[in-house]
């Protein structure tokens, strides 16, 4: 099945979204629609902080 079929489902929280998107979908390509859970991501890295960067001249803002 393509993500071009698919509605992924980012919510927490019991919802009827399945019952709406469902069925034959209306594109040419045929294959059915679906809910999904969204797929699996990579962690965040933990990264370290960045200086603040601001135009020439203007100083050190966060003092």
């Amino acid at each position: 099945m393509g993500y071009h079929n698919t509605q992924f489902d980012f919510r927490l929280d019991l919802h009827r979204m399945e019952e709406i998107f469902q069925g034959q979908t209306p594109s040419r390509n045929g294959g059915d629609l679906s809910v999904t859970p969204p797929p699996e991501a990579f962690p965040v890295p933990h990264l370290s902080e960045m200086p603040n960067e601001h135009a020439p001249g203007s100083g050190d803002m966060n003092a």
